[in-house]
This record gives C-alpha cells, structure tokens and sequence, in this order.
C-alpha cells in the first residue's frame, strides 16, 4: 500500500512538473502587446470602436490548441475583439512577426495559411485540422465580414527582434 502511495504522489509531482514546463511563455509581454496593438489598429481601421487606448478587449486564441496569445513561438490565432456579434479573424505568428489573413480574399488566405504551416513544419494532421479551423471560422463570418478590407494582408508585422522564427 505504501509502495502506491508513493508511485501515486510521484506520479502527481511529474504531472504538475509537467504542466509548468510547459506551460512557459515564449513572447515577451512588450510582444504580446505589441500583437495586441496591430491587432487593435486592424480592428480601427475597418470602423470597429474597442474603447479608447484598451487593448485587453483585444482576444487571441489559437485556433487548434487553444491557449492565448505569448506560449507558442508559431501559430494561426483567431483575433476577435469582445462586441456582441464580432467576427473573427486570423492572425498568423512566425517568432515576432505576424500577418493577418484577409477572408475577403479565401483563396490568397488559404494559400498563406498552407504556406505558413509548411514553412514551421506542420505535420499532415495538424495541417488539417488547422485548415479545418479557419475554414470553419471563414464560413461563420460569411455576413459579418462583407466589404470589409483587411490592411495588413501580405505584410509580415514584426513585433520582436529576439524570436527565433525557426527553432531547431
């Protein structure tokens, strides 16, 4: 019985170990609010008013694992600001830089999206489910998004120096 109690706390201390190793931030916050801000701006632009100088009603969410903006290096992130009936767009992070997808223009998005996760090595699977995801965000916006003009579309934002966007 002892012997299981011991296996058991050993089991829960790896697990907890575990969960705050990896659990780490990768961005700096000066990144993360820098990301915020061009996703702000972005928002500004296409006459969406998130209240004045506040970039907490900014929110970024990784579309297929779920953790906010600042634990992953890469990502494609939903960017959505908190109004009732907001659409959602998509925001691509390599290292410090980010680009964000145009839905007025699926095709060039879709062909960015793919391209991106070839260039940080995206398995086949996650490829799919990543494409799944986006799409699935693109087909809830259909009406909410129309004529609206994304002004960042093909430019890569840097938002850091310091990021390796090709970690080994």
């Amino acid at each position: 019985m002892n012997r299981i109690l011991k296996c058991f706390c050993a089991g829960v201390l790896t697990m907890l170990i575990s969960q705050t190793v990896m659990g780490q931030k990768t961005d700096t916050q000066e990144t993360i609010l820098c990301i915020k801000e061009k996703s702000k701006e972005m928002f500004v632009k296409l006459g969406r008013s998130i209240g004045e100088g506040d970039i907490d009603n900014v929110h970024l969410n990784e579309i297929v694992k779920h953790k906010t903006i600042g634990y992953n290096t890469n990502g494609i992130y939903s960017i959505s600001d908190y109004s009732s009936h907001r659409a959602r767009y998509i925001l691509l992070k390599k290292g410090g830089k980010i680009k964000i997808l145009d839905f007025n223009k699926i095709s060039e998005s879709l062909k960015d999206a793919i391209n991106f996760l070839n260039e940080i090595g995206s398995s086949e699977i996650d490829t799919i489910n990543y494409l799944h995801a986006i799409t699935a965000i693109m087909n809830s916006n259909l009406s909410a998004i129309e004529d609206k003009k994304i002004y960042f579309q093909n430019d890569w934002i840097k938002c850091a120096d310091d990021i390796d966007d090709n970690p080994e």
